[in-house]
C-alpha cells in the first residue's frame, strides 16, 4: 500500500494547538502566582523559558506537573502576567491571538487602563 500525503492551510494545522492561558492564583495569604500553561506546545523549550523568566522578572519559578493533565505548569512569583506576555510575544513571536489571560496584568503608571 502506497502511502498518502494531505494537504492542509497553515491555519488548520494552528487552530489545533491549545492557548496558552495565564492565571493568577493567591498562596499563603496574600501572595499571588502566576500560572502558565501550555507553553511546550508552541516549539518552547521549558528549561529556557524558565531561566528567562527568572533573570527578567526576578522571581522563584517552578514546575508543576498535575496527574490530570498532559502538559506541564509553570509558577511565577508574583503577578507577572505583563512580563510573561511581553517575553512570548518579542521573544518567542507568538501570536497574541494565542495568549489568554492579559486582563488579569497588573496596571502600574507606564500602562494606565484606557
Amino acid at each position: 500500500m502506497d502511502y498518502g500525503y494531505q494537504m492542509c492551510e497553515l491555519k488548520n494545522v494552528a487552530s489545533k494547538k491549545p492557548l496558552i492561558t495565564m492565571s493568577l492564583a493567591t498562596r499563603s495569604r496574600n501572595k499571588k502566582v502566576t500560572l502558565i500553561s501550555n507553553v511546550e506546545c508552541y516549539g518552547i523549550i521549558v528549561p529556557e523559558f524558565i531561566k528567562l523568566c527568572k533573570q527578567g522578572a526576578a522571581a522563584s519559578t517552578t514546575v508543576v506537573k498535575f496527574p490530570h493533565q498532559k502538559c506541564e505548569q509553570l509558577q511565577i512569583q508574583g503577578n507577572q502576567v505583563r512580563f510573561v506576555y511581553n517575553l512570548l510575544t518579542e521573544t518567542y513571536k507568538v501570536s497574541p491571538k494565542c495568549i489568554l489571560g492579559l486582563e488579569l496584568a497588573k496596571y502600574d503608571k507606564k500602562h494606565k487602563k484606557k
